[in-house]
């Protein structure tokens, strides 16, 4: 089943998971599954660490909206994510709503900027 990616940013915001550490790192089950179980655990602590609040793969793109920067290799963690649950819950309102996370978000704050996911493209290099 595919999930909807609302492209609000809040999972990458509030979620607990493991993230890759560089861009070039495969966390994704199709990656993971072609190794032995000792190899992937060696793998892992090498290759991924706990996401940072925001995660440090997220980008804003335009509109008030983000992208994953790490998506075709992100971990089952974020691939797992409930979809319209949690902080999703954000994002899939505004889709319902036809309005961006950032408008529904200045809307509720009264017009404070948020910051999710500013000045990510310099954090790693995009």
């Amino acid at each position: 089943m595919t999930k909807k990616c609302f492209k609000c940013g809040k999972c990458c915001d509030s979620y607990m998971g493991m993230v890759p550490k560089t861009k070039d790192d495969d966390l994704s089950p199709e990656f993971l599954n072609k190794m032995e179980f000792n190899e992937i655990s060696k793998y892992l602590d090498n290759h991924s660490e706990l996401m940072g609040h925001p995660c440090k793969w997220l980008l804003k793109v335009e509109n008030g909206l983000f992208k994953c920067t790490v998506y075709k290799n992100r971990s089952s963690d974020c691939r797992n994510y409930p979809e319209g649950e949690g902080d999703c819950r954000v994002g899939k309102f505004c889709s319902e709503q036809n309005k961006t996370p950032k408008a529904e978000l200045l809307a509720q704050n009264n017009g404070a900027e948020h910051s999710l996911g500013q000045n990510k493209e310099s954090q790693h290099g995009s």
